[in-house]
């Protein structure tokens, strides 16, 4: 299973190429990218997760898995954590 982890400033381009491929918006994603995870496998980014953040409040966004691992329980993980 992959590893869960922070996403760091050069996770950005995998990252809006993943929520591309899976047809999801990719704007607002820079100022949120201290909030977000991603699952690796090895060095590869197979899924992704954040959160806008607002006081006490936040909103799930840019939950994604690459196509080749949906259906194998990794955005229920992202979620998760």
């Amino acid at each position: 299973m992959p590893r869960i982890e922070h996403a760091v400033a050069d996770d950005l381009e995998s990252l809006c190429g993943l929520l591309a491929a899976v047809n999801l918006p990719t704007e607002g994603l820079p100022e949120h990218l201290g909030s977000a995870l991603v699952a690796r496998d090895g060095d590869d980014v197979v899924g992704c997760v954040a959160l806008e953040v607002y006081g006490d409040t936040a909103l799930l966004r840019s939950l994604a898995v690459v196509p080749s691992r949906q259906g194998t329980g990794l955005g229920r993980l992202l979620t998760q954590a």
